[in-house]
């Protein structure tokens, strides 16, 4: 037999002091008109992303119409013979 628990204790989490001052003083760095450049140009990343997230989701839509058609039709064929 284990003389030691198979789960081991836990210890608590140290609480840590964040110094939000640097942060803020990297950040200022960047003008506020960079930042928004760089946003748009995310925005017209993402708006590609989805542009073409649409246009695959329309191709599958097609096939799957095509697919159930086929088999609505090879249904009705089955059922007539």
């Amino acid at each position: 037999m284990l003389t030691t628990p198979r789960i081991p204790r836990r210890k608590g989490i140290k609480p840590v002091q964040m110094n939000f001052h640097e942060e803020k003083e990297e950040n200022s760095s960047i003008s506020n008109d960079e930042i928004v450049k760089i946003k748009e140009k995310e925005i017209d990343l993402l708006q590609g992303k989805l542009d073409r997230c649409e246009d695959i989701i329309k191709e599958k839509d097609k096939k799957i119409q095509q697919l159930e058609y086929l088999l609505a039709k090879i249904n009705t064929n089955n059922s007539t013979v």
